[in-house]
């Protein structure tokens, strides 16, 4: 089974320009990606729906985070899956150029968070998303139990077709 993820590239230019604005106190910005899904002979395509960026009030002031979010946000975020029978990613940035990492920390706390998306939104597909300036690295998890898929393909439309590349996560 492969794995394809577009979204426009009007979105992908929003969502960076929202995960790179400054914070009274997170280094990092946040925000949540909904999917829908359909399956094509051996590929599933995930279509990128809508972005909401996660609202100030809603970031914790811990600075051994770079952004630590509360159940504010996530229960937000579990609502309109919910209600629009998407799939959800948490998006956030590590900026510069090239394919980006999921440091250790985002690895153990994606771990911990994403299979509890399941809870509200089952049978659908979640994960976590980290972008650069010009690439996606993708956590994708089918299932709570599951291991997270890691070899994602990320496309932009909207003109022509242009991948951001095959993309891998670091686990």
């Amino acid at each position: 089974m492969t794995f394809e993820l577009r979204l426009t590239s009007r979105m992908h230019r929003d969502m960076l320009q929202d995960l790179h604005r400054p914070h009274g106190f997170a280094r990092e910005r946040v925000g949540f990606l909904f999917v829908g899904a359909a399956r094509l002979d051996r590929r599933t395509l995930l279509l990128a729906r809508a972005y909401e960026p996660v609202a100030d009030e809603h970031y914790i002031d811990d600075q051994r985070y770079g952004a630590l979010i509360g159940k504010k946000a996530f229960s937000m975020a579990f609502e309109r899956a919910h209600r629009t029978r998407s799939g959800m990613f948490h998006v956030h940035a590590h900026g510069g150029k090239g394919p980006p990492r999921f440091s250790k920390l985002d690895t153990v706390e994606s771990d911990k968070f994403c299979p509890t998306f399941f809870g509200t939104c089952q049978p659908l597909l979640h994960g976590a998303i980290v972008l650069s300036g010009t690439h996606a690295a993708v956590r994708l998890w089918t299932a709570p139990d599951a291991a997270p898929v890691t070899r994602i393909d990320v496309r932009l439309t909207g003109g022509p077709l242009s991948g951001l590349g095959d993309l891998h996560a670091v686990a």
